[in-house]
């Protein structure tokens, strides 16, 4: 069986051009981030509950858009008696191309590409989400400063999204910045966290810059949906 821990939008490129099936739903979060945020990994109290409902379903592979629970499941979860085949979204979805059941379509966008510290650095998954990027927009993403094994936070990481930084201090706002030199018209990424932190700082620093915030998915999305119907309208086999 296969979790998707993703939110409906993204689901909806696996749901309706993978047709995968016997999606099972999880009830509990993979950890909580203010609890990571406070000092620890202290992922076992969720984490054993949710192993339990995991291996009830029969779960072999997880799906998740979230980075940081990416990391937990993959890394966590197996000391907890959890073992399972763990993607990240971006990887599910280039598989997906690969395999010829998504076919996006470039755009004359110029993207840049931030690297979710869960996802790049603490995991080593750089290509995926890049190849994604240069599928949807002709072009590979243009390098921030600071970039894959050498990136740098959003800000929401550690718990830095529930605190109130100084406003000449704010860590998404030194990232916005360097996502703002590149010259892109938009600036992609694979994260929640790092969506909100992003969309904050290039709302504070873009000036008259058009300059937009969007998960990796969101851009495959509107490069294969272009006059296709409605996902949410197919019926998909699940159970």
């Amino acid at each position: 069986r296969l979790l998707m821990h993703i939110p409906a939008p993204r689901l909806h490129l696996v749901r309706y051009y993978g047709r995968y099936s016997n999606v099972a739903r999880a009830r509990r979060k993979a950890s909580p981030p203010a609890t990571h945020g406070a000092g620890g990994h202290n992922t076992e109290p969720p984490g054993k509950g949710n192993v339990e409902t995991l291996n009830g379903y029969g779960v072999k592979k997880i799906v998740t858009s979230c980075p940081h629970c990416f990391n937990t499941f993959a890394n966590e979860y197996p000391h907890l008696g959890g073992h399972y085949e763990v993607m990240h979204h971006t990887q599910m979805l280039a598989a997906l191309v690969d395999e010829g059941k998504l076919k996006p379509e470039a755009n004359g966008n110029s993207v840049t590409f931030h690297d979710p510290c869960y996802l790049g650095r603490h995991n080593g998954v750089f290509d995926e989400p890049r190849e994604l990027v240069k599928l949807t927009s002709r072009s590979k993403p243009i390098e921030m400063e600071r970039s894959r094994e050498q990136s740098f936070c959003c800000g929401g990481g550690g718990g830095m999204c529930y605190v109130d930084e100084k406003p000449d201090q704010r860590v998404n706002q030194n990232r916005a910045d360097e996502a703002i030199a590149t010259g892109a018209d938009v600036v992609a990424e694979g994260c929640p966290f790092c969506t909100t932190m992003l969309e904050d700082g290039i709302a504070a620093r873009k000036g008259d810059r058009n300059v937009v915030v969007r998960d990796v998915s969101e851009l495959l999305w509107e490069s294969v949906s272009a006059g296709k119907p409605d996902p949410a309208a197919k019926s998909v086999e699940a159970s």
